[in-house]
């Protein structure tokens, strides 16, 4: 695993990697471009998609017709979303690595793993950095994901529900970077696919260079 990689949460082992990412359910995956119409103005060429913690690639699937990129770090699912997506559209490796390479995407999608504490590279900082100096891994990949967006840039990314309830910092982090358009509660989201409990919420969001006043979340 990653150096530095903790756990310290286990919501099952059904549908996830050995690295507590659970692939997202085929429903709300089906969602994500549907979304990405709705808020987006046309112009002119397809979005172009990332998904920093890639798994299997059905969350980069979905987007059929636009360029994207998935980064997986265990190899035996970076090799099936390189059958489902393309090799061309998938890198196997660490995402803390790859992170200073990656700029000027429309489109975020995210389903990170949850409550892992990774060790950042040497030289690499995070405004949301635990005091031990490890950062947990939903921070590491929304903070990865904010600043491989472009202006206006559209974040879609499903997390713990827990982790904008316990982690004031995230919460703060989400309404400066960004236009906050909805919080969708998902209390039962794995539960069809895969029998589990993991209570989550669903991101909808705008990046933005300016101050957020006043939002809340629908």
């Amino acid at each position: 695993g990653r150096q530095g990689e903790q756990r310290t949460g286990d919501y099952g082992s059904a549908g996830k990697s050995r690295h507590q990412q659970y692939f997202t359910p085929q429903w709300v995956a089906e969602c994500f471009p549907e979304i990405v119409t709705l808020v987006t103005q046309p112009h002119g060429r397809p979005a172009s998609v990332l998904d920093p913690t890639g798994g299997v690639g059905r969350l980069l699937a979905v987007f059929k017709g636009h360029p994207v990129l998935g980064i997986e770090l265990d190899e035996s699912m970076a090799t099936i979303a390189k059958r489902v997506l393309g090799k061309e559209q998938v890198r196997t490796g660490d995402i803390l690595a790859y992170a200073p390479y990656l700029e000027s995407f429309d489109v975020a999608a995210l389903n990170p793993p949850y409550d892992l504490r990774w060790q950042p590279l040497p030289g690499q900082s995070f405004e949301m950095t635990a005091g031990s100096g490890l950062i947990e891994s939903q921070k590491a990949t929304l903070e990865i994901a904010t600043k491989a967006l472009q202006g206006n840039g559209i974040l879609i990314g499903l997390f713990s529900r827990r982790f904008f309830e316990v982690n004031a910092d995230a919460r703060e982090y989400l309404f400066r970077k960004y236009t906050v358009l909805a919080l969708i509660d998902l209390p039962e989201a794995y539960k069809p696919e895969y029998g589990i409990e993991a209570a989550s919420v669903l991101v909808v969001a705008l990046r933005s260079g300016y101050p957020i006043r006043n939002q809340e979340p629908v």
